[in-house]
């Protein structure tokens, strides 16, 4: 506002100024116009050349990432026999199909067709070189004993030699790390990236010949405009003051806000106006991802309730006030899984979780520390005893009326804290009480006696 009111008094007038930045900027525009519409062409040619080459350079790297990965996949099944690293090489080879994708990207745009060539080759390069990959993944099922009915047809269709067949399962797994390793194989993908090199070499000096020839043509252009650019800078710095005032005045006010963790004030220009309300969303978006993010590193994946790091950290935090340690395990859990399946398994350890936690609320904290087992850390000196032993036993009650997942039992053992103990030695008792139970009968409650 002051500088407003001492430009009147020196007598310009903002209306009078804009009028007169405005004839001349419309001057300047018109013979800028007419060297723009020259150089337009020349400029336009070498950015779709620039986007090209960026499509193709894109694309090529893509190949051999998809190669490569199928490389490193079928290697990886070789060496370990674990399937999953055969079902991503397949989920490549059907579905993400990076390789046939990258060739359909570039179709319609060739630098010229001794680059569209290279690429098709180090495909069809790597299509010959999958029938080894096959062989080699048929001699590790074969080698590890597994159900070839499992496998894709791919797997399934390869007719091992007579040889091959009477090797014995040590002699096939190493056959099938040596083929996916050795000279020959080597050579394969030497070639794969070779044509692919090749591509880009060859796009690599057409684009550089391209990007000359419009620079040369670009260069006067430019320097003509130059001289047209200078008339913008008296236009420019009368500028400044309106952006003063709509901009750095009203962003001035906005960096205490920014320091102190606050929305900041929406006013000023379109522009800056915009950029604020864009600040004050991320601002209530960040806040809930810290929230989110908080929950995610105190809070286990699966169960919803506390996990292990949260389960120490409570117990460092709580080193004076704890009172007593339960720990639960789902009795029999490793034959769900394998009768029932994970799922059933996940399912099973979300709602013992969920009801452990549920009984114990107001009273302990819930936490899984490993696999099937919860422990409840139960803090505060006004907690009875026997009001920790009923819930704890009471566990078993309540997941028995579950409909949804099979009839399970929970064995808890608990150990309460004695004078001078160590939070340690605490649940270490607990757990040798959980021991018992287990030992004893299971699906029951135990506590922790010393002289046991």
């Amino acid at each position: 506002m002051g500088k407003t009111s001492k430009i009147k008094e020196r007598g310009i007038k903002l209306g009078v100024v804009n009028y007169v930045m405005l004839a001349v900027t419309l001057i300047i525009s018109a013979l800028l116009l007419a060297a723009n519409y020259n150089s337009s062409k020349a400029y336009r040619e070498l950015d779709t050349t620039a986007e090209n080459y960026i499509i193709w350079h894109k694309n090529a790297d893509d190949i051999q990432a998809a190669s490569d990965y199928l490389t490193e996949r079928v290697r990886f099944f070789s060496v370990t026999g674990e399937k999953r690293y055969l079902d991503d090489y397949f989920t490549e080879a059907k579905e993400t199909r990076r390789r046939e994708t990258a060739l359909q990207n570039i179709e319609n745009m060739s630098f010229n067709s001794e680059s569209y060539n290279s690429l098709e080759n180090a495909v069809n390069a790597s299509y010959a070189l999958m029938d080894t990959e096959y062989y080699a993944m048929r001699l590790t099922v074969e080698g590890y004993g597994y159900d070839v009915d499992l496998y894709p047809e791919e797997v399934k269709d390869v007719v091992l030699s007579d040889t091959d067949i009477a090797l014995s399962a040590e002699e096939q797994k190493g056959k099938a790390i040596d083929m996916l390793c050795n000279d020959a194989y080597s050579d394969s993908k030497e070639e794969i990236s070779g044509h692919i090199a090749e591509c880009i070499s060859t796009i690599d000096r057409e684009f550089a010949a391209r990007q000359k020839a419009a620079a040369s043509d670009l260069a006067f252009m430019f320097r003509y405009e130059q001289l047209l650019i200078i008339g913008y800078i008296i236009v420019v710095t009368l500028l400044i003051l309106l952006i003063t005032l709509n901009i750095l005045v009203p962003l001035t006010r906005a960096i205490p806000c920014i320091k102190e963790d606050e929305k900041i004030p929406v006013n000023g220009a379109y522009e800056y106006r915009y950029l604020a309300e864009t600040y004050n969303k991320m601002y209530d978006l960040n806040r809930e991802h810290k929230e989110k993010l908080m929950l995610e590193a105190t809070h286990d994946a699966l169960t919803g309730i506390f996990n292990r790091r949260e389960f120490k950290q409570i117990l460092e935090n709580n080193k004076e006030n704890i009172f007593a340690i339960a720990l639960f395990d789902v009795d029999h859990f490793k034959q769900i899984n394998d009768v029932h399946g994970h799922d059933v398994g996940d399912a099973v350890l979300t709602t013992v979780s969920k009801r452990i936690e549920k009984i114990f609320e107001g009273v302990g904290h819930a936490c899984r520390i490993g696999g099937d087992e919860i422990a409840v850390i139960i803090t505060g000196t006004d907690t009875k005893k026997d009001v920790i032993y009923e819930r704890s036993a009471a566990v078993n009650a309540s997941i028995s009326s579950e409909a949804d997942i099979p009839g399970v039992t929970v064995s808890a053992g608990i150990a309460y804290y004695e004078e001078g103990m160590t939070i340690n030695s605490l649940f270490k008792h607990a757990d040798r009480a959980l021991y018992m139970t287990k030992r004893n009968q299971r699906g029951g409650c135990t506590v922790y006696n010393t002289q046991e």
